[in-house]
């Protein structure tokens, strides 16, 4: 099965998903995970504080989640720790499951995932539309 995480530093799962610079993605076998790839994140939004540069762009009009799907491609379920609810919803109708943690560490968060043992929490961000008014 193929997980993605995504990540700004290759290391570390990035606190929100819209705003991480890419994905990285593992295949996970029975107890085991292996790091197949780094894909970029075309969605990211803007820097900035939450809001600022979101709702903008190629993404607007399109619906959240279309600029997403090449890097998510073949990947059956995402692991991060926040995401607005549209991406959520953008996942879903791409049949990519998504599982919320508090985890940090890329490697050992993957691994956790393969055998069954990866604490899942609650988004760290804001449920709402994903945009300050």
């Amino acid at each position: 099965m193929k997980i993605a995480m995504p990540t700004d530093d290759r290391k570390t799962l990035a606190a929100h998903f819209g705003r991480a610079a890419e994905f990285a993605v593992y295949e996970t076998a029975g107890a085991d995970a292996k790091l197949l790839e780094f894909r970029p994140n075309v969605h990211a939004h803007a820097a900035g504080p939450h809001g600022q540069g979101q709702g903008q762009g190629a993404g607007q009009g399109a619906g959240a989640g279309r600029d997403f799907e090449q890097g998510l491609a073949g990947v059956e379920t995402l692991i991060c720790r926040g995401m607005g609810r549209r991406a959520e919803e953008a996942c879903a109708a791409m049949g990519t499951r998504v599982v919320f943690t508090n985890e940090n560490d890329l490697d050992d968060t993957a691994k956790k995932f393969a055998r069954g043992e990866l604490a899942e929490g609650e988004a760290s961000c804001d449920r709402g539309e994903g945009h300050n008014p």
